[in-house]
């Protein structure tokens, strides 16, 4: 049963950080950790088949060594939620959204400034 659950849990949290990838207000990275772990204790299958995914490649496996992000990488991603965010923010008369926004990019913005930047030269 314990196995069930961890797959279910572990597919949702894939999905979600599909989403993530697209949409600027999901967090990407700790939901495939979730995955990962998920799947680590749950499918020796779907671990294999995730592990050897390019999204645990690019978004997993430098978190998970501590190496970080490079700085282009985590610029591409603040600026791609700024645009998107930006844009939602400028165009609703919704104060609660406008707030909303306004904490998500502060988390986010505080998140990859606190996580350890790596050169690109660094494996």
């Amino acid at each position: 049963m314990v196995r069930i659950i961890l797959i279910v849990i572990g597919i949702i949290s894939l999905a979600v950080g599909v989403v993530g990838i697209i949409l600027p207000v999901l967090p990407t990275t700790p939901f495939l950790l979730l995955a990962s772990f998920c799947f680590l204790r749950s499918s020796t299958r779907l671990n294999t088949w995730f592990e050897n995914s390019k999204m645990y490649t690019k978004y997993v496996v430098p978190v998970k060594e501590g190496h970080g992000l490079t700085l282009r990488a985590k610029l591409s991603i603040l600026i791609f939620v700024y645009i998107s965010l930006g844009l939602v923010y400028f165009n609703t008369q919704s104060w609660h959204l406008k707030i909303t926004i306004i904490i998500l990019v502060t988390v986010k913005t505080v998140f990859f400034a606190k996580m350890k930047t790596r050169s690109n030269h660094d494996q």
